[in-house]
């Protein structure tokens, strides 16, 4: 009979540390996954904050390029227009020279 208690009592300590380890592990677990949480979140903030930087140097660097081409635009007119009175300047000095 004391072979049997002392089986059990063995018995009901070892499942007590096996619960006691499990719980241990599964705060462990709790704590990872929060922190895992708010890692995502942290990032997920980062990430709408690069997207928003994104979109704005995109939408800066097009108003840029569309400048830059009706500067191109304006001289390539003025140089035409150069051309054109250059051509007049030297049609008048031929029918004045």
């Amino acid at each position: 009979m004391q072979g049997l208690v002392e089986q059990y009592k063995t018995k009901y300590e070892d499942e007590i540390n096996l619960r006691t380890e499990r719980e241990k592990k599964s705060v462990m677990i709790k704590k990872n996954v929060d922190e895992n949480c708010l890692i995502a979140t942290d990032l997920e903030a980062e990430l709408e904050s690069l997207t928003g930087e994104i979109n704005f140097l995109k939408d800066m660097f097009e108003a840029e390029i569309h400048e830059l081409q009706v500067q191109i635009k304006n001289t390539a007119a003025l140089n035409k227009q150069k051309e054109q009175l250059e051509a007049a300047i030297a049609e008048a000095e031929e029918r004045g020279g």
